[in-house]
């Protein structure tokens, strides 16, 4: 067993450098037979040949987020032409360019040159906003062998302002894998699109996700107290301790944003001991939120926006940023009286 971290990358890379002796190609590699489409022997640099499997990855030679197959596509070629400024475009949360100086140059002397993706068998399942793509990469090398070190690969995808971006299941710092030396290997562009993520906005956009549904709990807990006490909500000076036998867990009164502080949510003082039955616009009546004394906490930095929730007394979650919230309170949209 040997270990394969994230910094042997270049070892990867540099694969395609070595030269195999096909009769000692390893276990399992010298009897694969070379994929559909793949090349059997490389010259010592690629050449012409990179051009042309780059151009059956992408047809049409440019970045395309319309769909889940454009994207995974325009990642791979892109990523073929070691362009990473190209191929962040294709990832969420991508950390700045200048950031990724390292992984450019390792892929700006690599790819193309020596190796190429070879992408086969790409299909896309798509539910709403999101997607999974599947495929197969062939990583082609220069090294005079019938059997091509293959990955199978699955990605998660997401319709982020009508673009298809990849997002990484990996965190980008731990091993990606571990195990012995074989051709097949597993996920290796989750792994280098992780290497791609600006880690201090993922955890951000985490941690907005985890207060989102914290709240609804909680929120949830109020619904159910309310239906063991004739239709009305608990005081808002107890409704902490008159939700907990619902909830069962104190620590979800603290947002994961605002660690240091045991209470991150405030129940609107116009609900407490209120009827559910007199509220006349539930959809639009403030139950819980983030903050104290009726100031919102915008404590969620996603993209370049500070955001805040709010639960609504029919049980939806908003999340507003200020300016959005000042317009909502103005117009009515969002009130605290019942």
């Amino acid at each position: 067993m040997f270990k394969l971290t994230s910094s042997m990358i270049a070892g990867l890379l540099l694969l395609a450098q070595i030269s195999f002796a096909q009769p000692d190609a390893g276990p399992g590699m010298a009897g694969r037979e070379p994929t559909a489409g793949a090349l059997p022997a490389m010259p010592v640099e690629l050449g012409a040949a990179h051009g042309a499997i780059n151009r059956l990855n992408n047809p049409a030679e440019k970045i395309d987020l319309s769909t889940p197959e454009a994207t995974v596509r325009s990642f791979v070629w892109a990523f073929n032409n070691g362009d990473l400024a190209q191929a962040r475009r294709c990832v969420a949360q991508a950390a700045p360019i200048e950031n990724l100086k390292p992984l450019q140059e390792l892929l700006g002397k690599q790819m193309g040159k020596y190796a190429v993706l070879s992408l086969k068998d790409l299909r896309t399942y798509t539910q709403q906003n999101n997607a999974i793509a599947t495929f197969w990469l062939d990583f082609v090398i220069t090294a005079n062998i019938t059997g091509f070190i293959g990955s199978s690969e699955r990605l998660r995808l997401r319709l982020d302002n009508n673009e298809w971006l990849i997002v990484p299941v990996q965190d980008g710092k731990t091993p990606f894998w571990e195990s012995p030396p074989h051709p097949m290997m597993e996920d290796l562009m989750d792994m280098f699109t992780a290497k791609m993520t600006d880690g201090a906005a993922v955890q951000s956009e985490s941690q907005f996700h985890q207060c989102q549904s914290q709240l609804k709990q909680l929120g949830l807990g109020a619904l159910q107290y309310a239906q063991d006490f004739d239709e009305v909500f608990p005081s808002h000076e107890e409704w902490q301790k008159g939700i907990m036998p619902y909830t069962r867990n104190a620590d979800l009164l603290r947002c994961p944003k605002d660690a240091e502080n045991p209470n991150s949510y405030s129940f609107n003082a116009d609900m407490g001991n209120f009827p559910i039955a007199q509220v006349r616009a539930p959809t639009q009546t403030i139950l819980m939120y983030e903050g104290k004394e009726r100031k919102f906490d915008f404590r969620h930095q996603v993209g370049e926006e500070k955001l805040t929730h709010i639960l609504f007394v029919d049980g939806h979650i908003k999340a507003f940023s200020e300016k959005s919230l000042e317009a909502a309170i103005k117009d009515q949209s969002v009130v605290w009286k019942p």
